[in-house]
């Protein structure tokens, strides 16, 4: 074998290492005979209408990068990207992080009279706009928390918002500004810059309502998530969770872990223990997350063949 072969079995090997050890010291802290009982009593009408939600964000998810993707697109050109979307939830359950497969689900997009480059490029877009929907709610989250004092907010946590909101007001801010990068020396010499600028610059209106959908889906996310919470016993207030769980969001997506497995469950076990949560309750819910994620999974490998056999 060459050495890229050795690397990539480097890149899964410690993955696979690192979730069985994240799995391992989490499992540790509850009785698994206690798990298993509150994960069998959870109402399976709120696990089926958690999925249902789940697929009615994948649509709005794919209408997202759609937007980006094709001019003015057709219900077909949002099925399409819906599809591929669903197929990232597939390509996830085997690949680093919990959105490991937006960097393949693409691939299924290839029949479409859009080149590589441009569909790689709005993946990355639209996991951008993704991103700015959970700084924007994380943002409210923390002004409204210190305004009415609803939760506790730590420092920390109010400037990483604060930054993060700034620095995305600053990009919205160059984008539609009469600046370009074509004006600045050091930057015209940049081609993939000056591409980029092209491309949002013919796509203003796009980016704006892409973004405008990243937004409801992650409040939506928000609530839908909080409402499987409460069903498992958390008792978390309302303003509290929505302050923290983008934090928890963000550093659960960080690509060190299989399918986000064992990093979703540390990362939930670290900040919501601080908030007096039991971990059997935190790891219930996680739990649940993970079966859910399977299902998601499983249903987009079946969109996948049922719209490839159409």
């Amino acid at each position: 074998m060459n050495v890229s072969h050795w690397k990539s079995i480097w890149n899964y090997g410690w993955r696979v290492g690192l979730t069985i050890a994240l799995l391992w010291v989490v499992l540790r802290e509850v009785d698994l005979v206690v798990l298993w009982q509150r994960v069998a009593d959870t109402n399976w009408l709120v696990l089926v209408g958690f999925l249902l939600m789940e697929v009615m964000l994948s649509w709005l998810s794919g209408w997202r990068w759609a937007l980006l993707a094709v001019k003015q697109p057709s219900w077909q050109d949002i099925r399409d990207f819906y599809t591929a979307t669903m197929l990232g939830q597939f390509y996830n359950l085997f690949m680093p992080s919990s959105m490991g497969g937006d960097l393949i689900k693409w691939t299924s997009l290839t029949h479409l009279q859009i080149s590589k480059s441009k569909l790689v490029f709005t993946v990355l877009l639209d996991r951008l706009m993704g991103m700015f929907g959970l700084i924007s709610w994380g943002f409210v989250g923390v002004v409204i928390a210190k305004i009415w004092q609803v939760a506790s907010v730590p420092d920390a946590v109010m400037w990483l918002f604060t930054g993060l909101f700034i620095g995305m007001l600053g990009l919205f801010g160059f984008i539609y500004s009469p600046v370009q990068f074509a004006d600045i020396p050091l930057l015209r010499r940049i081609n993939i810059l000056l591409r980029i600028e092209s491309y949002l610059a013919a796509h203003k209106q796009a980016f704006l309502q892409s973004f405008g959908l990243g937004l409801v889906i992650q409040v939506v996310w928000l609530v839908i998530l909080y409402m499987l919470a409460i069903e498992v016993g958390f008792s978390t207030g309302v303003w509290q969770f929505m302050v923290l769980q983008p934090v928890v969001s963000a550093v659960t997506a960080l690509p060190i872990s299989f399918a986000g497995f064992g990093a979703t469950e540390a990362g939930f076990l670290y900040f919501y223990q601080q908030l007096g949560e039991s971990p059997t309750t935190i790891i219930t819910l996680t739990t649940l997350l993970g079966v859910c994620r399977i299902a998601i999974g499983l249903l987009g490998w079946l969109t996948g063949m049922l719209h490839k056999n159409r």
